[in-house]
């Protein structure tokens, strides 16, 4: 598979190992940005306060997904914003939302493969990004630890799916293995 067609297509399907390199690699953008940014790194330092579950659930969701390089890059370009011309600073925001919707482009578009390995529709993103997202933020406005539970059972879930499970065996109706293929699960 060509690398435009890993990073931008929704066609075929990509073994555990190269989704895990591109998983940890998006883990440590994010981590970065988040250690060179003062605001989001004070944010993310004090979520003690925050129930221990809900922690859990953004970790796991930071982890593996470009959303969180979205937020980062938005928090950056807050504070630069207040440093800089109003011109220069709209800019460098709108340039960063550009980029953030990219990633999560490119996010999602790894993510179905990966989904097409397991033999399953990428529209099961729906289920393991908006469902968690959903559920644990009216768990977080009504602090209910139950609703939390669920969201962080469906991170949990799609963890082990994505993350965990090997692909079918052989051939599906997304493509050929791509570990029998000529592509290695490095």
């Amino acid at each position: 598979m060509s690398p435009i067609g890993f990073f931008f297509g929704f066609y075929g399907r990509v073994a555990r190992g190269r989704f895990w390199i591109f998983g940890l690699t998006i883990y440590v953008l994010a981590a970065a940005a988040l250690a060179l940014d003062p605001v989001m790194f004070d944010v993310m330092s004090n979520l003690t306060a925050i129930p221990i579950l809900l922690v859990l659930m953004l970790y796991l969701f930071l982890g593996m997904s470009s959303v969180s390089v979205v937020a980062i890059g938005i928090a950056v370009d807050t504070v630069m914003v207040q440093e800089l011309p109003a011109s220069l600073g709209l800019t460098i925001l709108v340039g960063s939302v550009v980029i953030g919707l990219l990633l999560s482009w490119v996010v999602v578009a790894v993510a179905s493969k990966r989904l097409h390995d397991r033999n399953k529709s990428g529209w099961w993103l729906l289920v393991f990004i908006a469902t968690p997202l959903l559920v644990g933020g009216l768990g977080a406005l009504a602090r209910s630890n139950i609703l939390l539970a669920v969201a962080f059972a469906f991170h949990l879930w799609s963890f082990i799916e994505l993350g965990c499970r090997r692909g079918t065996v052989g051939g599906n109706r997304f493509g050929p293995d791509p570990l029998l293929g000529g592509e290695t699960d490095t």
